[in-house]
């Protein structure tokens, strides 16, 4: 790997542990980690501020896997460089070295790293996180939907070794960070967005 990859790597980590939802509420005066859920991402944005802020977060948040992405694609990396950087900023969004480690659920920043690794994938994935939410009202049932689709369109799509594990790897990481989603999920508890203070499924 070149110095400039290394280089593509780290700062695509740093990029994706910005964390836009705690900017933005600051930026209000509000402390995000003691409202709602106290996670950092859409949802709790949206709890806390409104819908306009919560876009605005969630925009960030996909701008990040977005933009690192392509910035790797853009110096002419090798793709398993490209799936390297896209990978470091979804580990950025959900283990910032901004907010000591903590983070969100990663799947907002994954569809921005999808949508530059190719877009007809991040498109897929998002209308399956879009169908399964005007069903169940569930962000976090939506969310794991996508991140169960990644690896199957990804397949289909753009059958390459290193996007193959990056559409994997996202997958992992997106059930992994909705455990507790899960959990609630199973035993038929989790909340549909709007109905309470304790949505969950923040992005």
């Amino acid at each position: 790997m070149t110095p400039v990859g290394i280089v593509a790597i780290v700062v695509g980590y740093f990029l994706g542990g910005l964390p836009i939802g705690v900017l933005v509420a600051r930026s209000r005066g509000v402390d995000l980690f003691s409202v709602g859920s106290g996670n950092v991402g859409t949802t709790n944005v949206i709890r806390a501020l409104g819908f306009k802020f919560g876009i605005l977060t969630w925009l960030g948040d996909v701008g990040k896997g977005l933009v690192a992405t392509l910035v790797a694609i853009l110096l002419k990396q090798p793709e398993i460089v490209v799936a390297a950087v896209g990978l470091a900023a979804v580990l950025g969004h959900c283990y910032s070295p901004f907010l000591r480690m903590r983070g969100g659920r990663g799947i907002a920043t994954s569809l921005g790293v999808l949508l530059a690794a190719d877009w007809r994938v991040g498109v897929l994935a998002f209308s399956v996180w879009i169908v399964v939410m005007l069903w169940s009202r569930m962000v976090s049932l939506a969310s794991l939907a996508a991140a169960a689709s990644v690896l199957p369109i990804m397949n289909w799509l753009h059958p390459t070794d290193p996007m193959i594990v990056l559409a994997g790897a996202m997958a992992i990481i997106g059930f992994y960070r909705h455990r507790p989603n899960l959990e609630r999920l199973l035993r038929g508890e989790e909340k549909k967005f709007g109905s309470s203070k304790k949505d969950g499924g923040e992005q």
